[in-house]
């Protein structure tokens, strides 16, 4: 239904084998048996994954993506990690955010380019992606107009691309405008928009490049 609802229900066809789960701006996607990734909801860039622009009531198979084992769901698209490393996206396109090196919207999954390494953890923020490699890097695409994608500049990128500084990386988390990063070493770095004090370096100045968060 379009019904609101101030209590849980169940996702029709979802009541058991959902091991992972992400909700975008309008949309949300569930990985389940079978390592299948299943979306629902607002459809108008694609981002269900299902082939068509139409939205669906009820969750529907993301199309071209198989053996899913990890969901990244952004603002209008959505990406998974799949059992053989890669990263795959769809939906929402216009900055680049799904990685496949240009800036047509798809409405099923495609590969991201510019991974040299296998991808061991991906988290989307609103229309940029991140992922760290199994060579402890971190690599980004997408939206930059306030640096989140780390790489010293404020372009946008249509495949993945190095965030610069960044060693051993264990952990990667995409927000809004902003990404940051868990180092092995327990530190933290932060990278993108800082209006709000978000990047935790004690300033309110953005910065395309990763940066300290001090108080750890």
């Amino acid at each position: 239904t379009t019904d609101d609802s101030l209590t849980p229900i169940d996702v029709h066809g979802l009541s058991s084998g959902v091991s992972d789960i992400g909700a975008g701006q309008a949309h949300n996607c569930a990985l389940t048996a079978g390592n299948i990734v299943r979306c629902w909801g607002w459809n108008g860039s694609g981002q269900l994954g299902d082939g068509t622009k139409t939205q669906s009531l009820v969750p529907v198979r993301a199309r071209g993506v198989a053996g899913a084992v990890g969901l990244a769901v952004g603002d209008d698209h959505t990406c998974a990690r799949t059992a053989g490393d890669i990263a795959m996206c769809w939906g929402e396109n216009v900055v680049g955010e799904l990685g496949d090196g240009n800036t047509a919207e798809k409405a099923t999954a495609v590969r991201v380019h510019g991974l040299h390494s296998p991808v061991t953890v991906i988290d989307a923020g609103s229309s940029h992606t991140c992922v760290v490699t199994a060579d402890h890097s971190a690599r980004c695409w997408g939206n930059n107009v306030y640096g989140q994608i780390g790489n010293g500049t404020s372009t946008a990128q249509t495949s993945a691309v190095a965030v610069k500084g960044l060693r051993d990386v264990t952990a990667i988390a995409a927000g809004n405008n902003t990404s940051c990063a868990l180092l092995a070493n327990g530190h933290l770095k932060c990278w993108g928009s800082d209006e709000f004090g978000q990047l935790g370096d004690g300033r309110t100045q953005d910065s395309s490049r990763p940066v300290n968060v001090v108080g750890f």
